[in-house]
């Protein structure tokens, strides 16, 4: 499995129900290729990485993060002083708190169009479940097409035509993916 896959080889064989090799390398690299188009179609990425982002001060006590769900916060440096330790709101301890998607100075607030530069780690340890599957989907339509690159439809015998899908995703793809896509530029 490369870096940044969002499933693996057996999953998608599985999917497929092949069990013989003959097709490994290929699908192997299809699970790479689907999930790059995942992590562009989504608008961010999905896996668990660090990040030192530059963010302009509010006024306020919260700032959003482009990455999410955040799962640690190194550093908050601004107007020169860095926050590392963690708050405590029962002990009354200032610091920083974060939530899925928000971070949180207690104690302190972001300076008015001052840079922010924070430092945390974002993302999920493995692909959720639903992805997984968006992704296995979109491996074996990409799998199965390969034989009929450009043909929308075709003629068995005279009397039944077969069409082919030309979208760019399944439906079932589209709304397994569809709470993890950023719609909007940040």
């Amino acid at each position: 499995m490369a870096a940044g896959d969002l499933t693996d080889l057996p999953t998608v064989k599985a999917w497929l129900g092949l069990t013989t090799t003959a097709s490994d390398s290929l699908l192997s690299a299809l699970i790479t290729a689907v999930s790059g188009f995942v992590v562009n179609y989504l608008g961010r990425p999905i896996l668990s990485a660090s990040y030192v982002e530059t963010y302009r001060g509010n006024g306020q006590c919260e700032l959003l993060l482009r990455n999410f769900p955040i799962t640690a916060v190194a550093s908050v440096a601004f107007a020169g002083q860095t926050i590392t330790q963690a708050a405590d709101p029962v002990a009354l301890t200032s610091g920083v708190l974060f939530d899925d998607r928000v971070l949180k100075l207690i104690g302190y607030r972001f300076p008015i169009g001052r840079p922010v530069v924070v430092s945390y780690t974002a993302g999920y340890a493995a692909a959720p479940p639903d992805i997984g599957q968006a992704a296995v989907e979109l491996v074996g339509e990409a799998f199965r097409r390969r034989d009929r690159i450009g043909v929308t439809s075709k003629t068995l015998g005279g009397q039944e035509v077969v069409a082919f899908s030309q979208k760019d995703m399944n439906d079932t793809a589209r709304a397994l993916l569809a709470s993890y896509q950023v719609l909007a530029p940040f």
